[in-house]
């Protein structure tokens, strides 16, 4: 079983998961809307909170939770980060050729 296509957004949470550590709402909304000078829309809250969501749904297969703890953000238990990696390295390697012929 592989993963699908992954959005900028998934990717981009994903490769902050693999830090090993929380990562708070905040870093992901700017993560998300660094190159917007308003800070991203005022729905960024909820987006952030959707795509993790999402990811979630996509990663329950493999046995990947993404967890959350109260003020501190979300995160995945370091067993897992070595299966997320190579999840996430695999999916790079199918897309990044259609990515840079768009």
């Amino acid at each position: 079983m592989m993963l699908p296509r992954l959005t900028s957004a998934k990717r981009t949470l994903g490769r902050l998961l693999l830090e090993g550590r929380h990562v708070p709402t905040a870093e992901l909304i700017a993560a998300f809307y660094g190159d917007d000078p308003n800070g991203g829309p005022v729905s960024a809250d909820a987006r952030v909170r959707h795509h993790v969501m999402e990811l979630r749904r996509i990663l329950a297969p493999f046995s990947i939770q993404i967890r959350s703890e109260y003020a501190a953000g979300w995160y995945v238990e370091s067993s897992d980060i070595s299966r997320l990696r190579a999840l996430l390295d695999e999916e790079h390697s199918r897309f990044s050729d259609v990515r840079r012929a768009a």
